[in-house]
């Protein structure tokens, strides 16, 4: 995928930017585009300058050779396309109390304007193909039990959720954005050592 062509006239405000699915020939290096989504950024203006800030997260992940699940809304919204056409086959959502942002937007100590936050997280912030199931790493993040993870099969319909927490300490729950990737039986992320140093954990999954 890659960021399409921005309209950035107007001055500031919240705008929709395209993002595109696109296929490169092998062969020839050819470039075709599949389909295209949009993603809200605030535009700023300060000094002659021009800056985009985009929140929500465009997620776009293979489920086999034939097919693409694509999640680009703030609300909780999941899309199925062929990937050889970016034909939609479907698309599916559950019931979901979106999570507020405890951030806000400001004016910078340089005079810039900084863009308002969101009034909301992003309700999908990664989507996982786990074997025959799709695990959706939602916004809702528990202190004490982890991170919200609902499960689908891949033709969308809903199975079970569970939380996702990998030691004893409190997670912080603004921190919405935490990266996994699971394989094998493990989930593997990014954390820190008491030294502040940066390591990637791996961890067996267990009782699932």
């Amino acid at each position: 995928s890659h960021s399409g062509r921005r309209d950035l006239k107007g001055g500031s405000g919240w705008k929709e930017f395209p993002q595109d699915i696109i296929e490169i020939d092998r062969i020839s290096g050819g470039v075709k585009t599949l389909c295209s989504f949009t993603l809200p950024g605030y535009v700023s203006t300060a000094g002659g300058g021009v800056g985009v800030t985009v929140y929500q997260p465009f997620i776009a992940i293979p489920t086999g050779s034939k097919s693409l699940l694509i999640s680009h809304t703030p609300d909780y919204l999941i899309k199925l396309i062929q990937s050889e056409s970016g034909n939609p086959i479907r698309q599916f959502r559950r019931a979901y109390d979106r999570i507020k942002t405890k951030v806000s937007g400001n004016v910078t100590i340089t005079g810039g304007e900084r863009p308002p936050a969101p009034e909301f997280w992003a309700d999908i912030q990664a989507l996982h193909v786990v074997g025959n199931e799709l695990w959706v790493q939602t916004s809702t993040v528990d202190s004490k039990k982890g991170f919200l993870i609902d499960v689908f099969n891949l033709e969308g319909r809903y199975i079970d959720r569970f939380y996702l927490k990998w030691s004893d300490k409190d997670v912080d729950p603004n921190i919405v954005w935490q990266k996994f990737a699971f394989s094998g039986g493990f989930v593997y992320f990014a954390d820190k050592t008491d030294e502040d140093l940066i390591v990637i954990k791996k961890c067996r999954l267990v009782g699932l």
